[in-house]
């Protein structure tokens, strides 16, 4: 007898159903196929709400070879980028803010109940408002040479 594993390849490829997914990447094509629809972090939406491609009838694959090697990266990153700026802009309105009204509130009224004090929260979010605004920089520029693309 063959392995589990052996048995349910043996069924996917009797089926023809041998995803993207399960395969070597061996193009950059795939690589940034790969990316924009199977990366768990994609599933954050950008902090301005925008989408990075509009949506259309056209099948990504079409969309895809007509993009040149380079702009296949180029979407690739800005992708990425957008990706980390939601993340980031997720950390701040839904963590940092809030725990740091939560301290204000405490030092205002006298009261001991908030998660973090002050030296606490400089500690763990201290870096991330330049870091935040130079990745927002960073993804309007690269946003700007997306509209503005030529090789």
């Amino acid at each position: 007898g063959a392995t589990p594993a052996a048995q349910r390849l043996r069924k996917r490829k009797l089926r023809g159903g041998d995803s993207a997914l399960g395969k070597r990447r061996s193009s950059v094509g795939d690589a940034v196929l790969l990316s924009l629809s199977g990366n768990l972090l994609d599933c954050t939406p950008s902090p301005d709400g925008k989408q990075l491609l509009e949506e259309s009838e056209v099948p990504d694959n079409v969309v895809r070879k007509l993009m040149s090697p380079r702009q296949q990266v180029f979407m690739e990153l800005l992708q990425t980028e957008s990706n980390y700026v939601g993340i980031l802009h997720t950390i701040v309105n839904m963590f940092k803010q809030p725990l740091e009204e939560m301290a204000e509130d405490d030092y205002g009224n006298g009261k001991n109940q908030a998660l973090l004090n002050n030296t606490e929260l400089k500690i763990i979010f201290g870096n991330l408002p330049p870091i935040y605004e130079l990745h927002q920089r960073m993804l309007e520029e690269l946003r700007y040479t997306q509209s503005h693309w030529s090789e």
